[in-house]
């Protein structure tokens, strides 16, 4: 049937699911969906044919649209597609090692800080060019040594050598475009400035070479170099460490009473200073500080208030100029309180000569500590005889003095003189 339509827009839809098709076939997974769609608009003239409705025309099928879909999770497409990453990289790894690590760093230079440099960060510090043997390095906070590598990255460098048997073995340290050689059985310390580009090298013992470009240095003793970002590098004397006296190292110092005892720390001069600054800690580190005494005009100075136990000490000294010496060596004493009726036996029952050096010979109790003349005495018998062998000593007379603690806290004191012949 044909007709001329001037009717308004009209949709007739079908929609018809074939329960048959679906049981002939043996598909129970699927349905089918029979779709029949019919719109007719408004024209001026439009033949159209009537819908032929399936259900009333059973020898005419309708045309059938099949759907199957499967159901797949974001999360399933995420860990796909970081599978095939995964794959990638893994390959490009193994073909290209270079490539990868090369892409590795744009990516953490993209998503780190820009502002950190890590070249100019390494040049600012100073390095070891060259290693002998086995080296090992602290920091200045720290009691734990490392082993030291080339690429071992340090501030300031304290540097102390050994006998170097070897006419090749070198110790160097480099800072910037100088670099410091430090000779044999000897200590110096570099220093640099990467806001001046200005470096530093002090010699506390032996001698050392500093060398940039072609313009070479020899130091001594007590000599510093500075070598400025511009022009030629300059020479010139620092103040020695004053040399300690008193108490010795590792002596104990006895007194009936320690808080009201006063204990007598001395050193010896030094060329040049005007004043020095005494410190004593009862930590090695000097973290706790019991006394920090400045501008202390004689080599000399008694202390008192302390508490019994164990301190260390150490001493700086001043010039006119307001420049200061390196630290001197620390020494540790012990502040023992003396009991009369804990006093241990201690005596010496001989001495012997041989050549410069004296052999001390004694009785003390088993499992006494005995330092002779700021020196421990190691080897103490069961039964507390001991025998010691002192330092070359130089010519003239000598006083032998032997302090020690029993395990009760007992204290004992002897003392002998001996002569050595020129």
């Amino acid at each position: 049937m044909q007709r001329k339509s001037s009717a308004m827009r009209s949709l007739t839809c079908y929609l018809l699911f074939d329960y048959e098709t679906r049981r002939r076939f043996k598909r129970p997974k699927h349905g089918v969906l029979h779709l029949k769609f019919e719109v007719c608009e408004r024209f001026e003239s439009l033949t159209i044919h009537s819908p032929i409705d399936p259900r009333h025309s059973p020898n005419q099928r309708a045309p059938r649209v099949e759907v199957y879909w499967t159901t797949v999770t974001y999360k399933t497409v995420i860990l796909y597609v970081l599978l095939a990453l995964a794959v990638i990289f893994g390959g490009i790894y193994i073909a290209k090692p270079d490539l990868y690590s090369t892409v590795i760093n744009k990516i953490d230079k993209s998503v780190g800080n820009p502002e950190v440099d890590p070249v100019g960060a390494d040049q600012k510090r100073a390095r070891f060019v060259n290693l002998d043997g086995h080296v090992q390095v602290k920091k200045v906070s720290s009691v734990q040594w490392v082993d030291a590598t080339l690429s071992t990255s340090l501030g300031q460098v304290d540097l102390a050598t050994p006998m170097l048997r070897s006419p090749d073995s070198k110790a160097a340290v480099k800072a910037e475009d100088t670099t410091t050689q430090v000779h044999s059985n000897s200590r110096a310390a570099v220093k640099f400035d990467p806001e001046k580009k200005e470096s530093e090298v002090v010699v506390a013992s032996g001698s050392a070479q500093v060398q940039r470009g072609q313009e070479r240095i020899d130091l001594a003793q007590y000599e510093k170099a500075t070598i400025p970002r511009s022009g030629a590098i300059q020479r010139s004397m620092v103040l020695a460490p004053p040399e300690l006296v008193e108490p010795l190292n590792l002596a104990p110092v006895i007194a009936e009473n320690p808080r009201t005892a006063a204990v007598h720390f001395e050193w010896k001069p030094v060329q040049n200073a005007v004043s020095y600054t005494l410190r004593v800690s009862t930590t090695m580190m000097f973290t706790r500080t019991v006394l920090d005494k400045k501008n202390i005009t004689g080599t000399s100075v008694d202390i008192s208030g302390l508490d019994a136990g164990d301190y260390f000490w150490n001493v700086m000294a001043t010039d006119a100029k307001k420049q200061s010496s390196e630290l001197s060596e620390i020494f540790r004493f012990s502040l023992v309180a003396q009991g009369k009726s804990q006093d241990m036996v201690l005596e010496i029952t001989g001495t012997q000569l041989h050549g410069r050096v004296a052999e001390i010979m004694g009785k003390s109790e088993p499992g006494a500590a005995l330092i002779m003349n700021g020196q421990p005495v190691p080897n103490i018998a069961p039964d507390g005889t001991f025998r010691h062998f002192t330092d070359p000593l130089e010519p003239g007379q000598h006083t032998i003095v032997v302090v020690g603690q029993n395990r009760r806290g007992g204290t004992g004191h002897a003392q002998v003189s001996i002569v050595v012949p020129k």
